[in-house]
């Protein structure tokens, strides 16, 4: 079994089991993970309130087959950020699109430094997400109509939208607004 300690951002959590929760870090080392976080959803679990989403942690992970989180330690909870509600609901947002488009186990210094510096401001976006991933929403179209302008992006087809198209896609949790002024449906 190996060791390691890095820097991670948590991208969320989920449960698993009756007592098992898993976060997903986003780590200097690995890039996104997902590590078992045993008995964390137990009341009395010493590691689970440092893995809430959007802190900055620094983590000991044991690895086999899988990530297991043996020790965590909170260094940023970006206080800045999370006394905003506009600035939290769209870095929430992000952390959601980052999640769902992000490849497991491909480390990215350059997003690494780039997430950092902008919870550290308070202005994560999800169009900022969306074009240090590669989607750049500037120079997108819809892929329905062709238009040229792009007001939301669709996660499971990884496509944008214009305002109209947009309007006609059933309610779905999948569909974020790039623009502030929207309601955006989060993932």
């Amino acid at each position: 079994m190996n060791e390691f300690v890095t820097e991670a951002i948590v991208l969320g959590s989920y449960t698993r089991g009756e007592y098992d929760k898993y976060a997903v870090l986003f780590t200097y080392t690995f890039g996104k993970i997902e590590a078992r976080v045993v008995s964390g959803s137990k009341p009395q679990s010493k590691l689970f309130p440092h893995l809430d989403t959007l802190n900055h942690v620094t983590v000991r992970l044991a690895r086999k087959t899988h990530f297991v989180v043996t020790d965590a330690l909170t260094c940023n909870r970006f206080t800045n950020l999370r006394t905003n509600s506009r600035k939290l609901h769209s870095a929430l947002i992000g952390v959601s699109l980052l999640r769902t488009l992000l490849p497991p186990l491909l480390p990215d210094t350059e997003l690494w430094q780039y997430l950092l510096q902008k919870l550290e401001g308070g202005g994560l976006t999800p169009f900022h997400i969306l074009s240090m991933l590669g989607y750049d929403p500037t120079l997108a179209s819809c892929t329905l109509c062709k238009k040229s302008n792009a007001d939301a992006f669709l996660t499971t087809e990884e496509g944008f939208l214009c305002g109209q198209c947009a309007a006609r896609v059933p309610d779905t949790p999948h569909l974020i607004y790039l623009s502030p002024l929207t309601t955006i449906t989060t993932p």
